[in-house]
């Protein structure tokens, strides 16, 4: 058995954080930037109102996408340490979850596809760009 010494799991707990983040920060801030810019009052989508409606519907998809692991990350470690017995049955599902993210991902792309054109490059590359993070990522590096 191989024991890695305190520095170097510092330095892998600093890395791991870091590709977490970089994950995050790009799709957060083309959802906020394609939040702002349907803020601003229509000006060619006059023709089709319910467009800007379609990518409300979208991006409120792709917010659900990002915090439903983040809110049972919360649950589980809440439910671990209430100094309570826990039963499996109690915790959430990693695949029911995971199977979750995936049709609300492929709604929000079929929405975010119909969305106007000033915000659909943001809302598809929001929700895209997550998905080959994982992909690309080994499994055992988390």
């Amino acid at each position: 058995m191989h024991l890695h010494s305190p520095t170097q799991v510092v330095i892998s707990a600093i890395f791991q954080w870091v590709f977490i983040l970089a994950a995050l920060s790009p799709p957060i801030a083309l959802c906020l930037w394609a939040w702002i810019r349907l803020r601003r009052p229509p000006v060619a989508d006059i023709g089709a109102p319910w467009r800007r409606r379609v990518a409300y519907l979208a991006l409120a998809g792709n917010f659900f996408a990002y915090a439903l692991p983040w809110v049972a990350l919360v649950r589980n470690f809440t439910l671990l340490n209430s100094g309570r017995t826990v039963y499996a049955e109690q915790l959430v599902d990693g695949r029911h979850m995971l199977n979750i993210m995936a049709a609300v991902v492929a709604i929000s792309l079929v929405l975010a596809a119909m969305a106007p054109k000033y915000v659909r490059v943001p809302l598809i590359i929001s929700l895209v760009l997550p998905f080959f993070f994982w992909m690309v990522l080994p499994v055992g590096i988390l």
